[in-house]
């Protein structure tokens, strides 16, 4: 018995990729030379030519078998009665070929089996969907529960002064309000992010906004500090898993040629939350109270909750638990939103394929993560990335928790101390910009290296200079390379972690971080007490430890894809 009837479909886009092609059958093989001649042969009219030329390539499928068909070339008869011809054919009208464009470039040829013997990683999948509609409301969806969290998160630090006035209660007290929001943050993000890497990103991507957004309203109903603690250890365990969960979520479904530029973007959706909160307190504050501001700040997180219940599971996590099928069908409905298109593409190199992931998950838990720790290359990575994120939520929370303070004692009156927060958090939208734009290009490594250092710079400058007019210029430089900072590395953390314990890496990390929130809001009242500039200059240290650990973890995912062979699949290591 010979080979099933194949079809090839050569495609030239005219674009970065060039020219591509899909053979249902049996081989993979890449022919820059081959490939070209064929086009230019079918762009000539010249089938039988074209025929030739990948026989000789090796294509593994008799002279009779193998059909050649090219969207653009007129004197090439469509065909009607191979395998997949229907999927081809609309790929082909969908995506135009200009013939002359992809003579020159060369031509990946893969063979998918059109009776399942072959696989196809969920990446490539996704590359050929492309970037459209789906992803568009994904940013959205996530970005506005990345918003909702930053306001829940960073309300805490335009309450302090207030509380402090109306309770008449010391700061070194208050501070355990901020202290049980990072401690909550800590057990959540462990929890959520073992959770997601076992039930789903779906269930636990929709809880934790709803069980954040809940507690946070009942914030609002506070009558001393006691209560204020518990509702926010409460709304921490969801702020936790949330930003565990989130970034890993939409990576998922963004092709690799742009997923750092959208994965950057979505972090200026934490800018929008920050300005929100800060403009929100100088708005609401004085006039209508804090307890209105809080439930104005606290209602965002609700809706996203239950905005995020109709999105699609990660087809990601569905390879990694060994539900293909499942993972077909999401992508599908993902192609299908994305336009006709994107789906003809779609049904062009997804017909009886095998889905796969970079690894198949088969520990659960504890033992996941103690399967992460004792793995030879998991283990320095993530020990790495766990300080750099405890030295940059040290250096980031503390001058946000602690900022509007330590302005206040600087002689800053109150308005005017929101109005300089306002406008340094105004100050993130481009820093978030540059990053976007810069992260593809440069690399995620060297942006941290050198927005780690901006940094440190900026901070020690509001430290060092008296001058309101300084300290609001390096305020202003703080945010901008914050912004980027946290863009980046939001971005390159998922990246260097597996599919199947991707969140419970990144649940890690946010718990580390959880912990410096918790050292940096016991301390951070103390040092101001002692001393202005022993506070500040702490964060400066530990943006500097951030810019040094980026430099000496080589690891860069720039360019490449999540999916791919490793040495992390569970079944060979």
């Amino acid at each position: 018995q010979g080979p099933p009837i194949s079809s090839l479909l050569l495609i030239g886009e005219g674009r970065k990729e060039g020219c591509w092609s899909w053979i249902p059958g049996l081989q993979s093989f890449r022919a820059s030379r081959t490939g070209s001649l064929a086009a230019k042969s079918m762009v000539d009219g010249d089938k039988e030519a074209a025929k030739a030329q990948i026989q000789g390539q090796g294509g593994g499928a008799a002279s009779e078998d193998v059909e050649v068909s090219l969207s653009g070339a007129s004197k090439a008869a469509p065909l009607h009665n191979t395998p997949h011809q229907t999927a081809i054919d609309d790929a082909a009208g969908a995506d135009a070929v200009e013939g002359a464009g992809c003579r020159d470039r060369e031509v990946e040829m893969r063979t998918v089996g059109g009776d399942g013997g072959g696989e196809v990683f969920v990446d490539e999948i996704i590359n050929e969907i492309g970037w459209g509609w789906y992803q568009k409301k994904l940013l959205v969806l996530c970005g506005a529960g990345w918003a909702a969290d930053i306001m829940d998160l960073q309300v805490m630090a335009f309450l302090l002064p207030t509380l402090k006035t109306e309770w008449e209660e010391p700061m070194s007290t208050l501070s355990l309000a901020p202290s049980a929001t990072f401690v909550g943050m800590l057990f959540g993000s462990i929890v959520w992010g073992v959770a997601s890497d076992r039930i789903g990103r779906k269930p636990a991507f929709t809880a934790t906004s709803m069980w954040a957004g809940t507690f946070g309203l009942l914030c609002a109903s506070s009558t001393g500090v006691g209560s204020l603690v518990l509702w926010r250890l409460l709304m921490g365990f969801g702020l936790g898993g949330n930003l565990a969960v989130d970034f890993s979520l939409f990576m998922e479904f963004v092709p690799t040629n742009v997923r750092g530029k959208f994965t950057t973007i979505l972090t200026v959706f934490a800018t929008l939350g920050s300005l929100a909160t800060a403009a929100l307190a100088w708005l609401l504050m004085d006039t209508w109270g804090w307890r209105v501001y809080v439930l104005v700040c606290s209602s965002p997180g609700i809706l996203v909750g239950v905005a995020r219940s109709f999105m699609e599971e990660s087809p990601h996590f569905l390879a990694a638990q060994g539900r293909g099928d499942e993972a077909v069908a999401v992508l599908g409905k993902v192609a299908a939103s994305n336009g006709e298109a994107a789906a003809a593409r779609f049904r062009a190199v997804s017909g009886g394929v095998s889905v796969v992931s970079d690894a198949v998950s088969k520990v659960s838990g504890v033992r996941e993560l103690v399967a992460v720790l004792s793995h030879p290359e998991l283990r320095p990575r993530l020990v790495m990335m766990s300080c750099s994120w405890f030295s940059l939520s040290f250096g980031f929370y503390g001058f946000s928790v602690w900022g509007p303070s330590y302005f206040e004692e600087r002689g800053f009156e109150t308005g005017s101390t929101y109005q300089a927060i306002t406008a340094s958090v105004i100050c993130q939208l481009p820093g978030t910009a540059l990053a976007a734009l810069l992260v593809e290009s440069v690399g995620r490594r060297i942006l941290l290296v050198a927005f780690s250092i901006g940094c440190a710079i900026a901070v020690s400058g509001v430290a060092i200079f008296p001058s309101h007019s300084l300290m609001l210029l390096f305020s202003l430089a703080l945010n901008f390379c914050t912004a980027a900072l946290w863009a980046v590395t939001y971005t390159h953390t998922p990246e260097v972690f597996p599919t199947h314990v991707r969140t419970t890496c990144m649940g890690v990390c946010s718990c580390v971080a959880r912990i410096a929130g918790i050292t940096v809001s016991v301390l951070g009242g103390s040092l101001l007490t002692t001393s202005l500039e022993a506070s500040i200059g702490s964060y400066a240290v530990a943006y500097g430890v951030v810019a040094v650990l980026s430099f000496v973890m080589k690891l860069d995912m720039t360019g490449k894809n999540l999916s791919q062979p490793s040495s992390f699949r569970e079944e060979g290591s």
